[in-house]
């Protein structure tokens, strides 16, 4: 891969090339497919390398889908990184491919739900409990009077964020 950009042009490539690229280095590949209409196959890919018992790395791309080519891109140039020098020994690194795969093949920021998953989680121990009071007010399908609908975006920016988080044992 070295001179070849880490960017892919879509999100079946990016996909191909992160499981071709953690295979290479003797990472363990885990495919987590999710159900979409349609032939697509997409899944969330996960490669782990590393001991089992050592404190552990995750990071993750593609939470808002459209982000996904840029994460993607820092996740291959880091296992180009590990095959040419080798990976540390002491820590387990967890990488967490496409976490919405239906938005990155499809340059959006939502997932097949049409929901933002960045922004709709619930954290260890919290209960569901509805919108918060005053949220119909600021959404703008409400006050538009609009009909909840599925939009797409044309926008091929290639720019958004890498999610890293750091576990010990």
């Amino acid at each position: 891969m070295a001179g070849k950009s880490h960017y892919s042009k879509t999100y079946a490539e990016a996909r191909r090339r992160f499981v071709d690229a953690a295979r290479l280095v003797g990472a363990s590949v885990h495919s987590y497919r999710i159900r979409v209409d349609g032939d697509e196959e997409l899944s969330i890919d996960v490669a782990i390398q590393g001991p089992d018992d050592a404190p552990t790395i995750v990071t993750s791309s593609g939470v808002h889908g459209v982000e996904g080519y840029f994460g993607s891109a820092v996740q291959l140039s880091l296992l180009e990184r590990w095959r040419t020098y080798g990976c540390d020994n002491e820590t387990r690194h967890v990488l967490i491919h496409a976490v919405n795969p239906f938005g990155f093949s499809h340059l959006r920021r939502f997932n097949e739900e049409n929901i933002d998953l960045n922004r709709n989680f619930l954290l260890p121990g919290d209960a569901y409990s509805g919108s918060p009071d005053g949220y119909a007010r600021l959404n703008p399908s409400q006050i538009l009077g609009l009909h909840r609908h599925r939009s797409s975006c044309s926008s091929r920016r290639q720019s958004g964020t890498l999610g890293v988080m750091v576990l010990h044992r």
